[in-house]
């Protein structure tokens, strides 16, 4: 398996080694290493491989080029039947991409936050044909920012960019979609959970269900370590006192 290199700088604060399978010869250690290293190198090939894999599979099936209301090169989920975006599955396309390919990851993530509303909401979907705001789609947009910032140092506009949206995201969460003083937020329906035949609706609608508490949880953290690398010490204290207030009042109250 051949790891050719090249340097990406677009976006980022430093130039990243971004890795790319181009054939099946050269591998990531030299034969001549002791067994532990030449050991660590095959397992190097293969996550490598993988991760390409993964980002060929997503980026050069359903790619489509950058047009209304794409703000850029963007993954569908389908071709056939589901060809459009939904605002969740961007995140799972950006993750599959993002590991080798910083800014195409990024890319992916901001895909719905161009259409963000005033009010911090975000479409259903969205395609040429038609944009949907009859329901939402789960906020685990600060989960896949987190994943994303594993990987790469992102610039401190890209950095500002991300955080007003997921701000805006997480405070629509708790105020629209909080329906009596003190409860949890809640889906007021099954597509708005992105599990539209999940069984938490069998006897209703708006449910306060934990894996919405969860992702927002998550996604106060990640404003909690985008505003540190911002140099925001206090914003990352009050995101942080949310985010375990929210867990408390999930488990306890």
């Amino acid at each position: 398996m051949n790891i050719e290199k090249s340097t990406l700088k677009v976006g980022l604060e430093k130039p990243l080694k971004i890795l790319h399978v181009t054939d099946n010869h050269l591998p990531l250690y030299d034969e001549n290493d002791s067994p532990a290293i030449v050991e660590k190198g095959k397992k190097r090939n293969q996550e490598a491989a993988l991760a390409a894999l993964r980002e060929e599979m997503a980026y050069g099936t359903e790619y489509v080029k950058a047009q209304p209301p794409y703000h850029d090169d963007t993954i569908l989920m389908s071709k056939k039947f589901m060809s459009a975006v939904w605002s969740w599955d961007h995140c799972f396309n950006a993750l599959a991409v993002g590991r080798n390919d910083p800014v195409l990851g990024m890319n992916q993530l901001l895909c719905p936050f161009y259409l963000q509303q005033e009010d911090g909401s975000l479409p259903d979907r969205f395609g040429p044909d038609s944009v949907l705001w009859a329901c939402s789609k789960p906020p685990v947009h600060g989960w896949c920012m987190t994943k994303l910032m594993a990987w790469h140092e992102y610039d401190e506009q890209t950095l500002r960019t991300v955080y007003c949206h997921l701000e805006k995201w997480t405070d629509w969460w708790m105020t629209c979609r909080v329906y009596a003083p003190d409860s949890l937020p809640a889906y007021p329906r099954g597509c708005d959970s992105g599990l539209d035949n999940s069984t938490c609706f069998d006897k209703g609608d708006f449910i306060e269900s934990a894996d919405l508490s969860a992702y927002l949880a998550l996604q106060m953290n990640c404003l909690s370590d985008i505003a540190r690398k911002l140099n925001e010490p206090e914003a990352a204290a009050q995101w942080k006192h949310k985010s375990a207030a929210l867990i408390d009042k999930m488990i306890f109250a």
